[in-house]
């Protein structure tokens, strides 16, 4: 761990998505996305992850379904569900979000939790512009029942 934060201190984007992410998960996304900085929008920084959506029509599957790409690193995909576990059992409004999204895709988590990640992956981008992190920003904290905004800590 103290390698990891030795080696990347001289990375201006860790000293931001650490604070969100975490040593090792934030190096891991450098390493295998680059720079969020370097993209010119957060869809660019999804496409780059793998985690951008792409309709599949075979003679085998629907034409329709939608899936994600993997074109980018398997590492930083499982650090991103990582991440986004994590977010999910301490954010309440995340927590609220995900709850909804199983109900409405009939108890299937997967795809609530590979949302999450495009939610994230998202953020980064910006947060790596120095904006801050608030999931509330991520997610209608009104519309999920829980408090305005302005009220919540």
């Amino acid at each position: 761990m103290k390698v990891v934060e030795r080696l990347s201190a001289n990375i201006e984007s860790m000293a931001t998505l650490v604070p969100v992410l975490g040593v090792k998960t934030a190096a891991t996304i450098i390493a295998g996305a680059g720079d969020p900085r370097q993209y010119g929008s957060a869809k660019a920084l999804v496409k780059a992850v793998g985690l951008n959506l792409r309709t599949y029509s075979s003679g085998k599957r629907k034409p329709g379904k939608l899936h994600i790409t993997k074109r980018g690193s398997g590492m930083t995909r499982m650090m991103l569900f990582m991440a986004a576990l994590r977010l999910i059992k301490s954010d309440r409004v995340v927590r609220a979000w995900y709850e909804a999204k199983v109900a409405r895709s009939g108890g299937r988590k997967m795809p609530a939790i590979v949302a999450i990640m495009r939610k994230l992956v998202s953020s980064l981008w910006y947060v790596a512009r120095g904006h801050a992190f608030d999931t509330r920003k991520l997610f209608d904290a009104e519309r999920l029942g829980l408090a305005p905004v302005s009220a919540l800590p």
